[in-house]
């Protein structure tokens, strides 16, 4: 009997190895989502992210937080921007120019910290207004993200801190 129940184990263990290779899924980085890795092949153009929602917030003269939606530079609407490998990535202007803009593409670096929780833009001012922008990714897909950061401005000789979230999608 024990020759048996032995026989059947070892029959059991033989017949659940498999010859074939396993492979596991591993979900992309955000770092590889921003640049376009599921795309298909490293050939692939990377990704065109275009801004679809943009809100500010700040606080009024009497104390007040008020939120605007509408306040996104129209000339920025048909912008794009794509993230490369290396922290490269470019910004493409659209067929309505911003003031004091003069070419078509413009390059800045970026890269994610604090366990891709983080997007730091160096050089991007054309597209976010700030030479250096440290924003905190508050939602991440594959097709979207939002960014949320604040900045130092002067309103009606006031330095007050704008809240701004800034909404880009996949197109």
């Amino acid at each position: 009997m024990r020759k048996l129940l032995s026989a059947c184990l070892l029959a059991t263990v033989l017949s659940s190895c498999s010859t074939e290779e396993q492979t596991l899924d591993v979900p992309l980085s955000r770092s590889e989502m921003l640049r376009g890795a599921n795309k298909g092949t490293a050939a692939d153009e990377p990704t065109k992210w275009k801004t679809t929602a943009y809100k500010l917030t700040y606080q009024t003269e009497l104390g007040t937080d008020t939120t605007v939606t509408d306040i996104y530079p129209q000339c920025l609407k048909d912008d794009f921007i794509q993230f490369f490998t290396n922290g490269k990535g470019k910004h493409h202007t659209g067929t309505e120019l911003c003031v004091g803009v003069d070419g078509e593409v413009y390059n800045h670096t970026w890269e994610l910290t604090q366990n891709e929780e983080v997007l730091n833009l160096y050089n991007c001012e054309r597209y976010f207004y700030e030479r250096t922008l440290i924003a905190k990714i508050t939602e991440f897909s594959d097709s979207k993200f939002t960014l949320k950061y604040e900045l130092k401005q002067i309103w009606n000789n006031v330095l007050d801190t704008v809240r701004i979230e800034h909404t880009l999608e996949k197109f």
